[in-house]
C-alpha cells in the first residue's frame, strides 16, 4: 500500500518527497488518492500552519470539504482521530457536510479538554467555517455539543451574535450586527479571565469572564443541546490558545484551501 500510495503522489503534479509528513499521513488514510488538487492544497496548508506556529498548537482540523463521502471525516492534525455525523445530515463533494435543523450534527472526535489534548480550561480555541446559510433560523448553534456546552458559538443571520469558551454564561454581542451565518468563526480563551473573538480572520470582540471547566461530553458542529441547524460546514478544529496574529494566519491559510477546492464562502 505504501509504495501505491508514494507512486500516486509522484503522479499527482508534486515531485516526489515534496509533501510534508504529516500531509502524507493524512493522505494515506483515504479509501482512493484525492488528487493532486486536494492533496496540493493540504499540504500548502499544512505547511502554512508549521511556518505560523499554529500546527504545533492545534489538537484536531475537520476537513469535511472531500472529493468523497467516504474520507469526509478524517483528522488532518490528528492521525489517529475521525470525526462522526449523528442524525441526518447532508454531504456535497469538495464543499462540506450540512445538517438538517432537526437531527443532524457533525461530532468532533472526543471532548475538546480530553486527557492529553492542547485545549485546556484558561487556553483554549476553536474555529467553524461555514460555506452556506441553511433556510431555517436566525441564531442556530454553529459550534455547542450533546448536551447544552460550556464552549458554544452561535451564529446569526440577522442580529448579535453569542458565544463562550470554557465559561458558564454567554457572551453577548461577540459580533454585532451580523448578517449572515457564513464565514470563518474562531475564538480564544487566552486566559483564566479574557477570550476574544474573531470573524474571517479579523478581531472582533474581547471579554473579561472567569473561565470554568472545559466540556467532558463531545463539541459538535450544527447542535447546541437540543438546538439544530442546517447549514453547511466545510472545516474546524480546536487546540490552544492563538495570539490575534496566530488566529489570522489560521484563517489565512484556512480560506486560501477552502478556495483552492472551490469551498470558500460567498
Amino acid at each position: 500500500m505504501a509504495a501505491v500510495l508514494a507512486l500516486a503522489f509522484a503522479d499527482s503534479g508534486a515531485p516526489p518527497g515534496e509533501y510534508d509528513a504529516d500531509a502524507i499521513a493524512y493522505f494515506e488514510r483515504f479509501s482512493v488518492d484525492p488528487g493532486s488538487t486536494f492533496k496540493d492544497a493540504a499540504n500548502t496548508f499544512v505547511l502554512a500552519l508549521k511556518a505560523a506556529g499554529v500546527w504545533a498548537k492545534l489538537d484536531h482540523i475537520g476537513m469535511f470539504a472531500t472529493p468523497l463521502q467516504a474520507d469526509r471525516l478524517l483528522d488532518v492534525r490528528d492521525a489517529a482521530a475521525v470525526f462522526s455525523v449523528g442524525g441526518t445530515t447532508t454531504f456535497t463533494a469538495s464543499r462540506g457536510i450540512a445538517g438538517d435543523g432537526a437531527t443532524g450534527y457533525i461530532g468532533f472526535p472526543e471532548a475538546l479538554g480530553a486527557t492529553g489534548n492542547q485545549y485546556a480550561r484558561s487556553s483554549a480555541s476553536f474555529g467553524v467555517y461555514c460555506n452556506l446559510q441553511g433556510p431555517t433560523g436566525t441564531q442556530v448553534p454553529h459550534l455547542g455539543g450533546t448536551s447544552s456546552a460550556r464552549t458554544n458559538c452561535l451564529a446569526n443571520s440577522a442580529g448579535s451574535e453569542t458565544a463562550r469558551i470554557n465559561q458558564s454564561a454567554n457572551s453577548t454581542n461577540v459580533r454585532n450586527p451580523s448578517t449572515t451565518r457564513t464565514g470563518h468563526r474562531t475564538g480564544s480563551r487566552i486566559d483564566d479571565n479574557n477570550t476574544r473573538y474573531f470573524y474571517n480572520g479579523t478581531f472582533a470582540s474581547a471579554f473579561v469572564i472567569t473561565d470554568a471547566d472545559p466540556d467532558t461530553f463531545i463539541a459538535t458542529l450544527g447542535r447546541n443541546g437540543s438546538a439544530y441547524c442546517d447549514d453547511r460546514f466545510a472545516a474546524c478544529w480546536s487546540g490552544a490558545a492563538l495570539t490575534d496574529t496566530e488566529q489570522a494566519d489560521m484563517d489565512t491559510a484556512l480560506h486560501a484551501f477552502m478556495t483552492a477546492l472551490g469551498a470558500q464562502y460567498a
